[in-house]
């Protein structure tokens, strides 16, 4: 009587797939790094490149949301405000405390007219902005941009930090 290989445990089905990978020469060992081509790509400003490689990526890892904000950054770097905007709404659907998303969102929203949107977002991301020396910048930014918008005292507004090394 034989057993169907549906019945086995997992680990012996994968055990059995590796046998046969190595074999023949399956599971591919120079497998490419999407994620890290496109941060290289993004880098380089090949923006439309960089895009094709987080692409692949997120086929890699559905629904990632770190991978979904540099598709979000690479639509702003080559001009698609509202594929940006609506991508950032997509990671924060999945995750509200997502800060790179709130940050890119509400500056989307400031340079389309939508101040109150903005200030929302600026607020959700200083609420939850990483505290990590390389996001300082972006938090020195953002609160420097919401002091304005409010109409509150602030130092002179700090440069922008590039937009495709958010956190």
């Amino acid at each position: 009587m034989s057993v169907p290989l549906a019945s086995y445990p997992g680990r012996v089905a994968c055990s059995q797939m590796a046998f046969w990978n190595k074999l023949f020469g399956g599971g591919d060992p120079q497998r490419v790094d999407y994620y890290n081509e496109g941060l290289e790509l993004l880098a380089d400003e090949n923006f439309h490149e960089a895009l094709t490689s987080f692409r692949l990526a997120l086929k890699e890892s559905a629904g990632d949301g770190v991978i979904l904000q540099q598709i979000a950054i690479c639509y702003t770097r080559i001009g698609m405000m509202e594929e940006a905007a609506k991508t950032y709404r997509h990671v924060l659907h999945r995750d509200a405390s997502a800060a790179g998303a709130h940050y890119g969102l509400a500056f989307i929203l400031l340079n389309g007219g939508d101040t109150e949107g903005a200030i929302q977002h600026f607020e959700f991301f200083l609420a939850c902005a990483p505290e990590d020396p390389e996001a300082s910048g972006h938090v020195a930014h953002a609160r420097a941009t919401l002091a304005r918008l409010l109409g509150e005292p602030h130092d002179s507004l700090p440069e922008a930090p590039p937009p495709d090394e958010l956190f």
